[in-house]
């Protein structure tokens, strides 16, 4: 028995020896031509994510920025109540942020107010024609997209307005501050819409008097880009 015990360890560690000699000639020829030891390329699939991408419509504009516009809205003038109000603008981008704007507006004022008090003020017609030139510098504060649906989103901004202008009354002019908030949005490469609020501060003499005045136009408008 103590000799088939000797004999059994003795081949237990010849078998031992052998597989480790095995093994270690594996790897170094697997070292020196840079194959992997095991092959794991076909035991997993290939994944492919599937990916649901939205429309974009990113206008590209052409590099002369230059965009001129029609818009109508209300405007109204302090003591004399609203009235509707249209005119022309034009607007130079001088960057991407900043931009000039020049518009000419017409519009009228009535005395209703004071006629019910029997004070009329302009004769028997009862209206005055009034019309206003501003010069205005521009900056987009905020830009972003305007989701029409989930498929479509348009180039959208919000920008602040500042500058002088002119107002024409019965034959005088009036020096006015303005300053005003916009919004617009890009639906192709020529075509845009705004909405624009400003209020204009100036000394006027309407009424026969010199006071500190304010008239707010509220605008929507479309615009071209050429």
């Amino acid at each position: 028995m103590c000799c088939l015990g000797n004999r059994m360890s003795k081949g237990l560690i010849l078998a031992l020896g052998l597989w480790t000699y095995v093994l270690t000639f594996t790897v170094e020829v697997h070292a020196a031509d840079d194959s992997p030891l095991f092959d794991l390329s076909g035991a997993l699939p290939e994944m492919s994510p599937e990916l649901s991408r939205r429309q974009v419509a990113i206008p590209n504009i052409d590099a002369l920025d230059v965009e001129v516009g029609i818009y109508g809205g209300m405007l109204n003038v302090e003591d004399f109540g609203a009235n509707y109000t249209y005119g022309v603008s034009g607007f130079f981008h001088i960057t991407e942020d900043l931009f000039i704007n020049a518009n000419y507006g017409r519009s009228q004022i009535k005395d209703d107010t004071f006629r019910r008090l029997k004070l009329p003020l302009f004769g028997e017609s009862g209206k005055r024609n009034i019309s206003d030139l501003n010069f205005l510098l521009g900056w987009n504060f905020l830009s972003g997209e305007m989701f029409w649906s989930k498929q479509y989103a348009f180039t959208s901004d919000l920008y602040l307005l500042a500058g002088v202008g002119s107002i024409n009354f019965d034959d005088e002019s009036y020096y006015s501050i303005v300053g005003g908030l916009g919004a617009k949005i890009l639906f192709t490469d020529w075509l845009a819409l705004r909405f624009e609020a400003k209020l204009s501060e100036y000394n006027s003499s309407f009424l026969g008097y010199e006071k500190k005045s304010h008239n707010v136009d509220v605008i929507t408008g479309i615009s071209f880009f050429y």
